[in-house]
């Protein structure tokens, strides 16, 4: 078959250039799509002078046949277990997100298996700054004074003490000491005062070595929508 041509233009012209009889134009015709480009492709007797309907049905119908045998194979093996894929696959993912979740590192998957949970249909932007909260340092981190700062060993007293130091600050000692970026720090900023000190009370994350952006958000926006129930 010649190039350039469409799909329907390059069995017409495989059609003329071997003298297909109606029998063999039918089979042509009923091949699946990657048997047809393979014979499309691969046919090419020697002696092309002589009637060629006879080789091409045997060939044709070998390489159907071969076609028809690999892709039963491949349903019948179980599908590999890739927790990867399967997130790509719920969530949607499209290419560009798809190659950032698999170029992270082991440690970084997990957390983005465990802990993204978008929150509006652009799944895409909200997968990116969820990474990008994984794996870019905060400018103000190696700033901020150390008895801000999360503790990194575990939920013990000594971490009590730190949760309880942003009372002297209020709620901007609260957004340094959990580290809350714009979107996080905004939101709490924007609640009424009752329900900023029921936030600030009650916002206890399971794991205070990670960032806890996102958490924090769920956590306010189903207290602030509580709240408004029983107001």
């Amino acid at each position: 078959a010649r190039r350039g041509l469409g799909p329907t233009a390059r069995i017409d012209d495989f059609i003329h250039r071997w003298a297909l009889h109606d029998e063999s134009q039918a089979l042509l015709r009923s091949l699946q799509p990657s048997a047809l480009q393979m014979v499309l492709r691969k046919f090419s007797p020697r002696d092309a002078t002589r009637d060629v309907n006879p080789l091409f049905v045997k060939f044709a119908s070998s390489v159907e046949h071969a076609h028809s045998e690999s892709h039963r194979k491949a349903e019948s093996r179980p599908p590999a277990t890739d927790p990867l894929q399967e997130f790509i696959d719920h969530w949607g993912l499209q290419g560009e997100a798809a190659d950032i979740l698999r170029s992270l590192d082991p440690s970084q998957q997990q957390q983005v298996l465990e802990g993204f949970l978008p929150e509006n249909d652009d799944v895409d932007s909200e997968f990116r700054s969820f990474v990008d909260s994984l794996t870019q340092p905060d400018p103000e981190h190696d700033h901020m004074p150390a008895d801000h700062m999360p503790a990194d060993h575990g939920r013990d007293e000594d971490v009590d003490g730190d949760v309880d130091s942003w009372r002297d600050g209020g709620v901007e000692g609260f957004i340094a000491l959990w580290e809350l970026r714009d979107e996080a720090a905004s939101l709490l900023r924007g609640l009424a005062s009752s329900v900023q000190d029921r936030i600030m009370d009650e916002f206890q994350p399971k794991d205070v070595t990670r960032d806890v952006n996102t958490t924090f958000c769920k956590f306010a926006k189903m207290i602030a929508k509580d709240s408004s129930r029983e107001g």
